[in-house]
């Protein structure tokens, strides 16, 4: 560059540099942007003006002087105005822009260790920037960008997704399937790696945008002084040239008025895509109906405006001259593509015939396919192999021996399904309901000994004879042994039924155990429901990709046969570029929707309608001939709002398993209320037991210091075996609360899992990682739970057989009897009697005075210490029973010496029974004590009477 040579970029002329002109006159058109074009007249053509000697210079066009002071930076080659510090820069051919000096962008990014390293080095350009040089070295990724004027509409792409686990990657070739293709007349402006959370998969995401669309306009030049002139009724004020200006959020452009066809008018028109109306509109005009991506896609009118491309305008028109005149045979359209669809792959354990409630369910066959799977598999556990007999002999599994205690004893069901774990809940509850009626008949067969043996009682000592010849007599009672052999007979009665009872709580355990466990097969089906749902969203999303893939290659096709067909070498001009304009649009419809398949992640449902849709779509445009492009375009239009439309149902984390899993669940949380009740009934007994003993403390201390008639020996004795009875049971308590405590935890963990479940399936409110972690944790309370009740039962079992052993031995009930019948006080219990029975008690039979007194001794050995003793001992053979029940219910195999138990249990009842009958001789010796004051008063019964009178 020097002197007075015109600016230089590229050749424009043969045999001459390129000249430029002025956009416009005007040199406000300057502030904003420079824009050159080629001139063909040497007066119009830019001059260079130097600036003294210094390296700068001036551009000027005729008398017009461009602002600022140019400089000519000769090692990057670039012209730059020192006062705006922007350069003159070409675009293509016809124009050049001044702009900011820095030519491209280049960013360097280091790639991590192996594949999943190309997930950090994104590349990406600014909105109005297209990518120009590439380069991949061996630890970095160089890349720059370049602007492009007026950039179209951008649509994403994806390549093909590779598993980064499959054997390929060895030799590369999975690196060959991952392509970034843009159309013809489009630009790459981002490139970027998405891989899997775990590493499984890697794909590119590519973004391609419109370059081809050059707003140019058409100037008429009239007049000799080389003024431009319009006519001033041409056109309106809003028609003209509308460029991209933005793009929204649905992706597609915005354009803003930027010349109006109408001399000196101001553009301030747009053109917008309203996507609540579907419709383009421009402002303060009526709107076209369409959801088009780009305007110029279709041909987009209204009766008052219509879309056209900004094209040169030559002036060179073809000579077609005169056609020869041809038959009248009409052609036949051309044999479309047929579509044929596949269906996704699911894993073997997932498919119909392996999943119960399906028409082609196969239990055999889904045992067949659980039964080969890994052990972290999920389906694994919903195999089983049904036993041969109730010691399950030959079985496998998830099954079990069914027992309703009605009647029906078979082999369960080998296997897990929905039918089966409901079956296994149901016969849970009618044996909870049969365990219910054979304790009410227990009750009904034993509630009324008690008022038989008082009344054998009473029969056997109301008739007792004295004789006394000579001075010496003796006391004969006829009825007593027939009164005895009648007690006798009661309580072999009695035992009889307690006998029975347990016996068929024992037959409940072991039905219980033998059969299925709700929970344990409900998480089961569970987990393996979720493992398909899993399996089935990803290989739907990939039937649907595959199947788009498939109907875009074959509607392009059909198009470009149809296109041939209609718009062929015969056709006119017009008819050629609207061939082409519609094909343009379709390509984009169906990119679009490509685009929205790839990023969504259906619902199964919405899967399974966007695979028809597309299906039905192919089929409708494959087989038979078409006639009509129309018809296919607004197809197309409808199959594209159905994508966009099912691309918003994405998927929702279980909605598919919420018909089975929230009513699993619900199962579960009514069987574990069921379970937790029980266990808050034997917590009130546990603290029931607690409060009476410490009562008999208390007791022991009034009761000591109150009697008169206990002597000091009696008091001694009957505290010592306080004191051993005490530390007995408290070692017994202790392990018993140690194993409610856990088992109560075990309960809140399994419901925290089963509400888990509950949240994940039907709210949507916790995540599948969430609920793993409330599953395991109940796994780990149960077997804590387990462990706690092998310790406690081998602790009270060992604690039980020898309270048994110092009860039996030590006669400590016996002591407690005699403490509390000696705690009576005479003055008390005669003032409750009246004048019949202080006769009676004074002058009748040591039987009939017994009978007076009875009902005052029984109320002393009730509320004192052999009562209190008595029921203690109740509650711990309530408890000595859960604990067995729990052993089985638990599945941990035969119960550890509950023979011991058993014997130990029976001994304690007998010594009971012992107790109770040895209080009857001591109450009648007490009996023969206070009637002494009835002989030794002067004044007879009349003076007792007296006594009685003053006492109350």
């Amino acid at each position: 560059m020097g002197g007075s040579a015109n600016v230089y970029i590229h050749p424009c002329h043969d045999g001459d540099n390129q000249k430029f002109d002025r956009f416009e006159r005007s040199g406000s058109a300057f502030n904003k942007a420079l824009q050159l074009q080629c001139s063909g007249s040497p007066e119009e053509e830019i001059k260079v003006e130097p600036i003294g000697g210094e390296n700068k210079f001036h551009l000027k066009s005729g008398n017009h002087q461009l602002p600022g002071e140019w400089h000519y930076d000769n090692a990057k080659k670039r012209i730059r105005n020192l006062h705006s510090n922007k350069c003159l820069k070409a675009h293509h051919p016809h124009a050049a822009l001044e702009e900011t000096c820095m030519e491209s962008i280049e960013q360097e990014w280091i790639v991590g260790h192996g594949l999943q390293g190309l997930a950090d080095a994104p590349i990406s350009c600014t909105s109005n920037q297209v990518l120009s040089f590439f380069e991949k070295g061996h630890g970095h990724i160089r890349y720059k960008c370049v602007h492009v004027a007026a950039l179209g509409s951008c649509v994403p792409g994806y390549s093909a997704q590779v598993e980064t686990k499959a054997p390929e990657l060895e030799d590369v070739k999975a690196l060959k399937r991952m392509t970034a293709t843009c159309p013809t007349g489009h630009g790459l402006r981002a490139l970027e790696a998405e891989a899997s959370d775990k590493g499984a998969w890697i794909r590119l995401r590519y973004e391609c945008c419109q370059i081809n669309r050059v707003p140019v306009s058409l100037y008429p030049y009239i007049g000799g002084d080389g003024q431009r002139e319009f006519m001033v009724d041409l056109a309106d004020g809003w028609e003209g040239i509308y460029c991209p200006s933005s793009q929204d959020d649905s992706g597609r452009m915005q354009f803003s008025q930027s010349r109006s066809f109408r001399p000196h008018h101001n553009p301030s028109g747009s053109l917008q895509y309203n996507k609540f109306q579907g419709q383009w509109c421009v402002s303060g005009k009526a709107c076209a109906s369409s959801d088009v991506v780009h305007p110029l896609d279709v041909a987009l009118s209204t009766h008052e405006w219509h879309v056209v491309p900004v094209s040169d305008f030559d002036a060179v028109f073809e000579a077609r001259g005169v056609k020869p005149l041809g038959g009248n045979r009409k052609r036949s359209p051309p044999p479309l593509i047929k579509f044929g669809s596949s269906d996704p792959d699911y894993l073997p354990e997932c498919k119909d015939e392996s999943h119960p409630g399906a028409r082609k369910f196969k239990l055999a066959l889904m045992n067949k396919e659980a039964e080969d799977l890994d052990d972290e598999n999920p389906c694994k556990y919903v195999f089983g192999k049904p036993p041969k007999n109730q010691q399950m002999d030959e079985s496998e599994g998830m099954t079990g021996w069914i027992d309703d205690l009605s009647g029906t004893t078979e082999p369960g069901q080998g296997g897990v399904t929905y039918k089966s774990v409901k079956e296994c809940s149901d016969r849970d509850i009618v044996r909870e309901l049969k365990l219910a009626k054979w304790n009410k008949e227990h009750w009904d067969a034993t509630k009324y000994n008690w008022i038989v043996e008082d009344i054998l009682d009473g029969i056997g000592n109301s008739f007792a004879l004295e004789t006394a010849p000579m001075g010496f007599g003796v006391e004969l009672n006829p009825f007593g042994l027939a009164a005895a052999i009648g007690t006798m007979a009661v309580h072999g009665v009695e035992f009889h039924y307690d006998q029975q009872i347990a016996d068929r709580e024992m037959h409940f355990e072991q039905a219980g155990h033998d059969d299925c466990n709700p929970i344990q097969h409900g998480f089961a089906r569970t987990f393996c429901d979720l493992h398909c749902i899993r399996d089935a969203v990803r290989k739907g999303d990939d039937a649907i990709l595959r199947a788009l893939e498939e109907a875009v290659e074959i509607v392009g096709k059909n198009t470009q046969l149809l296109l041939e067909y209609y718009v062929g070498e015969d056709a006119k001009p017009g008819l050629i570029e609207n061939g082409l304009e519609i094909k343009h649009g379709i390509a984009k419809s169906m990119g679009e929707m490509f685009a929205m398949a790839r990023e969504a992640a259906l619902e199964p449902r919405a899967s399974v309608a966007a695979t028809r849709a597309i299906n039905v779509f192919a089929k409708r445009w494959s087989g038979a001939n078409v006639s009509k492009i129309p018809r296919l375009v607004s197809e197309l239009q409808d199959l594209h709002g159905t994508i966009a439309k099912l691309s918003s149902r994405k998927l929702s984390r279980g909605r598919e398993v919420q018909r089975y899993a929230v009513q699993m669940a619900s199962q579960m949380n009514k069987y574990m209320q069921a379970q937790s009740h029980v266990l808050g009934i034997y917590h009130h007994e546990s603290s029931t037991s607690k409060l009476l003993q410490r009562r008999l403390n208390r007791f022991w201390r009034s009761s000591v210091s109150s009697s008169a008639l206990l002597l000091e020996v009696e008091e001694e004795t009957a505290e010592e075996d306080i004191k051993e009875f005490d530390s007995m049971w408290w070692e017994i308590r202790k392990e018993l609360d140690g194993y409610l405590q856990a088992s109560q935890e075990h309960v809140r963990a399994t419901q925290a899992a089963a509400q888990m479940l509950q949240n994940y399936a039907a709210k949507c409110a916790a995540g599948f990682s969430e609920m793993k972690r409330a599953y395991s944790l109940s796994v780990r309370a149960e077997t804590h739970a387990h462990k706690i009740l092998k310790r406690a039962w081998a602790a009270v079992s060992t604690g039980v057989a020898e309270m048994a052993s110092k009860v039996a031995d030590g006669v400590i009930l016996d002591h407690l009897a005699v403490h509390d019948l000696h705690s009576l006080n005479p003055k008390a219990m005669l003032s409750k009697m009246n004048g019949t029975e202080i006769q009676v008690f004074c002058d009748g039979s040591i039987d009939a005075a017994f009978t007076v007194v009875r009902k005052a001794a029984a109320e002393a050995m009730k509320k004192g210490l052999y009562g209190q003793t008595h029921r203690q001992l109740m509650v711990l053979f309530e408890e000595l029973k859960m604990l067995q029940s729990r052993f089985l219910s638990g599945g941990l195999g035969p119960i550890p010496d509950v023979d011991l138990v058993q014997d130990a249990q029976t001994r304690l009842q007998s010594a009971l029974l012992q107790s109770a009958f040895g209080s009857s001789k001591v109450a009648k010796a007490m009996v023969k004590q206070l009637r002494t004051k009835c002989d030794v008063s002067e004044r007879g019964p009349k003076s007792l009477l007296d006594e009685s009178s003053q006492a109350k």
